[in-house]
């Protein structure tokens, strides 16, 4: 099976870090193939590409560009771009007024679009190395969520 597949978040970081690890192995026209920012998607063809993972979804805008003049809707452009859409979504993470992507938005575009959407909750943390213990953790720091469970991370500070 031979499938198109990218990566897509609206931070380049990420990306230019994984396009980094990638050079030595691969061609630059391949690697810049595989990651994409979300504004790109405009004018893309329905179903054109078969499978869009969207990091950190929660920072999609409504429109593209940087005067925010391009585009229709980021969460539909990518919908409407992939046959599959698989979308990273922490609701208590926007950070900026602009930032549109959450569940609520991507599951009413889903349904305007007639695409079958389903969520899945995600129990741990690649960026966390696995602790299972550090997300709680920092929800309760941040009072997002209450929670006792802090197995598997500890936490010193020094004062001087």
């Amino acid at each position: 099976m031979n499938l198109n597949c990218q990566y897509v978040t609206k931070n380049a970081a990420p990306r230019n870090v994984y396009c980094e690890k990638l050079k030595r192995n691969y061609t630059q026209k391949y690697i810049n193939n595989l990651f994409k920012g979300s504004g790109v998607f405009t004018e893309t063809a329905e179903n054109e590409i078969d499978i869009l993972v969207v990091d950190e979804a929660h920072r999609l805008n409504g429109k593209s560009g940087m005067f925010k003049n391009m585009g229709e809707n980021q969460i539909k452009e990518i919908i409407n771009t992939a046959k599959v859409s698989i979308f990273f979504v922490d609701n208590n993470q926007r950070v900026t007024m602009d930032d549109i992507g959450s569940i609520e938005e991507i599951e009413n575009h889903s349904k305007v679009l007639d695409v079958k959407a389903r969520k899945l909750k995600l129990t741990s943390q690649f960026r966390c190395n696995g602790s299972d213990g550090y997300v709680p953790w920092l929800d309760n720091v941040l009072e997002i969520s209450s929670t006792g469970n802090f197995d598997g991370f500890d936490l010193s500070v020094i004062l001087k």
